[in-house]
C-alpha cells in the first residue's frame, strides 16, 4: 500500500526513480541533481516503509510538482521496492537513481539526443564515475559505446566480463510490464535483468562520464555477507548469457560465457572460503543462485567443487594435481610429436 503526495507534469521521456529506505545521508543531493538536469524530468521517490517520515518532509521542501512521493505501508524488499518504482513513472523511459548516487546536469539532454538520433534504443547508459568520501578501491568495467544491438552486449560479456554501468542506465518502460528485476534471493539483479532483456533489444552506450556512483560504508553492497551474496550471482548470470548466446547462434563466445561462469565461481570460493562454503552449505533449496552452483557447476568443475568442502587445503591440492595431470599431458604429446618421422 502506498499513499501519494504530489503529482507531476512534467514533459520529458525519462524518469528518474528513486527508491529509498531509512538511510538518508546522501538522499537530497541525489534528489537535486535529479531536479537540476537541464530539461526538465519526471521523478519518482518511493520510500520502502522507513521508520521516519524524514524522506517525505525533504521532498515536501523542494516545493516541485515533478516530483511525485509514495510511502509503502511496510519494507517489501530492495528490488521489489525497484520494481515499484519503476512502475510509477509515467514516461516512456524510467532509470533507477540511487539515493546514494547522482547525475550530472546534462544527462537528460545527452539522452535525448541518443533518442532523437535512435528512436528504437531500449536502453539507454553512460560512463560514470566513482568516488567515495573514504580510500576504498574501485572495480574496472569495460562496456562497449554507441549505437549497437543487444547481442552485442551480451558478446562483450562474453569476451570482457559483465559491465554494463547499471548505475546510469535508463530502461523503456515497457521493459517493466512484462519483467522486472529478481526481487529475491538477493543478488545482482540489475545486471540480470539488463542482460536478459536486451538481447533482442537496441542499446546506447555514451561515453561521456554523466553519472556518480558513491562507494561508501553505508552501501548495500558492502554490508554482512552482501558482497559475497551478490557476487554469487555472477555465476548464473554468464550462464543465462551462454545460453542467450546459443540461441542466437554464437555457440564459441556461448562457450566463454560458462567458462566465466565456472571463474566467477572458483573466485567466490577462494575469495570468501569459509563463509562461502557454509553459505552453500545452508542456502534453502529456493536460493536460484546457491542451487545454481551446486548443481550445476560444481559437478563440471573440480576446483570450484574443491572450495565448496570443508577442507581448506584441498582446493591447492586439487589445483596442484591438475597442474602435474596438465604437465603430463603435455609431456606425453611434446614426446609424440618427436617421435613422429
Amino acid at each position: 500500500m502506498t499513499d501519494s503526495q504530489t503529482t507531476s507534469g512534467a514533459s520529458s521521456r525519462l524518469t528518474f526513480a528513486i527508491p529509498v529506505y531509512e538511510r538518508t545521508s546522501f538522499f537530497e543531493e541525489a534528489l537535486d541533481s535529479a531536479l537540476g538536469q537541464s530539461i526538465a524530468c519526471q521523478i519518482v521517490v518511493v520510500d520502502n516503509g522507513s521508520s521516519h517520515d524524514r524522506f517525505r518532509e525533504i521532498v515536501a521542501a523542494k516545493a516541485s510538482d515533478r516530483i511525485r512521493f509514495y510511502k509503502n505501508s511496510e519494507n517489501i524488499g530492495m528490488f521489489a521496492n525497484w520494481n515499484l518504482a519503476a512502475r510509477y513513472a509515467q514516461t516512456e523511459f524510467v532509470m533507477i537513481l540511487g539515493d546514494d548516487d547522482y547525475v550530472l546536469p546534462g544527462y537528460a539532454q545527452a539522452f535525448e539526443r541518443a533518442l532523437q538520433d535512435h528512436p528504437d534504443i531500449d536502453a539507454y547508459y553512460t560512463a560514470i564515475r566513482w568516488f567515495s568520501a573514504e580510500p576504498m578501491s574501485f572495480p574496472t568495467y569495460t562496456y562497449p559505446v554507441g549505437y549497437q544491438s543487444g547481442r552485442t552486449m551480451l558478446e562483450f560479456a562474453a569476451r570482457y566480463g559483465l559491465g554494463i554501468p547499471t548505475t546510469s542506465l535508463c530502461l523503456r518502460r515497457s521493459l517493466f510490464d512484462r519483467a522486472g528485476f529478481v526481487e529475491k534471493p538477493h543478488g545482482n539483479s540489475d545486471w540480470l535483468f539488463a542482460y536478459e532483456n536486451l538481447a533482442t533489444a537496441t542499446v546506447f552506450g555514451n561515453p561521456g562520464m554523466l553519472a556518480g556512483y558513491r562507494k561508501h560504508p553505508e552501501a548495500d553492497t558492502l554490508t554482512g555477507n552482501t558482497p559475497m551474496v551478490t557476487a554469487l550471482s555472477c555465476p548464473y548470470i554468464y550462464w543465462r548469457i551462454g545460453q542467450r548466446l546459443d540461441e542466437l547462434g554464437s555457440s564459441a563466445l556461448a562457450r566463454k560465457a560458462r567458462r566465466r561462469a565456472r571463474d566467477a565461481t572458483i573466485y567466490c570460493g577462494f575469495q570468501w572460503r569459509e563463509s562461502y562454503r557454509r553459505f552453500l552449505a545452508e542456502a534453502p533449496p529456493e536460493h536460484v543462485y546457491a542451487q545454481f552452483v551446486k548443481d550445476t557447476i560444481l559437478p563440471a568443475s573440480p576446483l570450484a567443487r574443491a572450495f565448496s568442502l570443508p577442507n581448506p587445503f584441498q582446493a591447492l591440492l586439487v589445483l596442484f594435481a591438475r597442474l602435474c595431470r596438465k604437465s603430463l599431458h603435455l609431456v606425453r604429446r611434446a614426446r609424440t610429436a618427436i617421435s613422429q618421422p
